[in-house]
């Protein structure tokens, strides 16, 4: 988003430019020259008018903008990308906007399941395994069921494993979508 607020400085600078073009031009100039004067035999009997010499030279000059239509499609050109600038920005704005949106709805769920997850699927797949445990070592139940209700604990441990590492993914994903650090982190 910051290089789109750029580009519309950037284009805005241009647009002051292009009707700058509309303005006269002055110039001024100065040159100097170093003349060295002439050693050679024939010069030396009858040496040249300014020999050794150094020349100096002013100039100036104006130059009028007279053909407008050119500094006006300039303009034009500017204001245009001014423009375009614009709508990439907005829609920048708004896929942030609804990334923001979509991200925040996934970390909501993610932790409603965690919630669920934890305060209720987790103590009672628990509280089965110890009644099961419980019912394994006075011979009522097998090892086959002992089994089965630790492996229902296990999915339960994983599935909730899963779920906080999608909600961290989540987290820096709003992260990079923002452009700067979560504050909440579960």
């Amino acid at each position: 988003m910051i290089a789109a607020l750029l580009g519309i400085e950037r284009n805005e600078k241009r647009i002051q430019l292009a009707r700058r073009n509309y303005w006269p031009d002055f110039t001024l100039g100065a040159s100097f020259a170093n003349v060295l004067g002439r050693r050679d035999l024939p010069d030396i009997a009858s040496p040249p008018e300014g020999n050794g010499k150094n020349i100096w030279a002013i100039t100036a000059g104006v130059n009028i903008p007279i053909w407008r239509r050119k500094y006006n499609a300039g303009v034009l050109e500017a204001t245009q990308d001014k423009i375009a600038s614009r709508e990439g920005y907005r829609d920048a704005v708004n896929s942030v906007e609804a990334a923001v949106r979509a991200i925040g709805f996934r970390i909501q769920t993610l932790e409603e399941q965690m919630s669920l997850f934890e305060n209720t699927l987790l103590p009672q797949a628990r509280q089965a395994l110890r009644s099961t445990d419980a019912a394994y070592s006075t011979g009522t139940l097998g090892v086959l069921e002992l089994l089965d209700s630790e492996r229902v604990l296990l999915g339960v441990r994983l599935s909730l494993a899963q779920f906080r590492s999608d909600y961290m993914k989540s987290l820096a994903e709003m992260e990079r979508a923002i452009g700067a650090p979560f504050p909440e982190v579960r």
